[in-house]
């Protein structure tokens, strides 16, 4: 999904950018909260990547690879575009 996105043309160098600086922050040793600090030096690191996240799910949802006329319902697969009939008993 990530390279799809980067080699697209049509998304902006400043999204681009933001992905990658969320990632090295998070591979960066210095941090905002030193990461030797029990569960909370995971905290910053848990901020950017939700930040990251929010500001380009949307653009990033249609690099996703979708299943062919399979659709995701309440956990369970449903296939669309399937002709049946319905017949009543009376």
């Amino acid at each position: 999904m990530i390279p799809k996105f980067f080699k697209d043309r049509d998304v902006s160098l400043p999204k681009k950018a933001l992905i990658v600086l969320a990632a090295m922050y998070l591979v960066f040793p210095f941090d905002i909260i030193p990461d030797p600090i029990l569960f909370l030096g995971w905290i910053d690191d848990i901020v950017i990547f939700l930040y990251t996240y929010s500001k380009l799910s949307d653009y990033l949802e249609k690099y996703i690879p979708k299943k062919k006329n399979v659709v995701n319902f309440k956990n369970k697969n449903v296939v669309e575009d399937v002709e049946y009939d319905i017949k009543d008993k009376e």
